[in-house]
């Protein structure tokens, strides 16, 4: 999606849009990407008696987009600290707000109106 969006912000006019802000927006969305996946699809337990969260999953498909293949009936495990989750958490929250608030005014500013149809 950051992808996609990178090439049409190319193409908007930098005297109107912050540019170099949406890069770094979309940037900050697309680092945390595996972040969202992680917690998404993988069953996750804070370890006893320390500040970590451990995220377990069997998802070939999921482990392969984490860069960590799994064998034939293996299990990817993946553990994080208890701020850093936090950090994480927050930072996509960020992230998809401001995403939500930008689409809303492109689409205000670039959307053409749909076409009346004539009727008899």
């Amino acid at each position: 999606m950051a992808d996609a969006l990178s090439d049409v912000v190319r193409a908007l006019d930098p005297k109107i849009e912050p540019i170099e802000e949406i890069f770094t927006w979309l940037t900050a969305i697309s680092k945390f990407r595996g972040f969202r996946n992680l917690a998404g699809h993988a069953a996750a337990k804070r370890y006893p008696n320390e500040d970590v969260y451990v995220f377990a999953n069997k998802n070939t498909n999921d482990a392969k987009k984490a860069g960590q293949p799994l064998s034939k009936h293996g299990l990817m495990l993946s553990v994080v600290g208890r701020s850093e989750f936090f950090d994480m958490v927050q930072a996509a929250v960020d992230g998809q707000k401001w995403l939500s608030e930008r689409l809303t005014k492109w689409s205000a500013a670039y959307s053409k109106q749909p076409a009346t149809a004539v009727t008899s």
